[in-house]
């Protein structure tokens, strides 16, 4: 259950509804529409939601390049148990 109110995308602004789409080629979302998440309040704000995950996709980044720049031999959560 959630406190906030379920938004039906067809009422989304140009802006929400860009962002919106963008989620969904990354996520699926629930039959009712949502995505779930942070991600159904970001919408809301569709500019802090873009800033947002684009902090994410860097700091997602940050353990990958620690691995690499030290020569982890595990780099990221798909190479555990695998030699690199």
């Amino acid at each position: 259950m959630t406190r906030q109110t379920r938004r039906d995308p067809g009422t989304f602004t140009a802006e929400q509804r860009t962002e919106y789409e963008s989620l969904l080629r990354s996520r699926k979302p629930r039959p009712d529409g949502t995505i779930g998440g942070p991600f159904d309040p970001w919408l809301l704000n569709p500019e802090m939601s873009h800033r947002l995950r684009g902090l994410g996709g860097m700091l997602g980044n940050a353990p990958r390049s620690t691995g690499a720049w030290w020569s982890s031999r595990f780099r990221s959560r798909d190479a555990c148990g695998k030699r690199t």
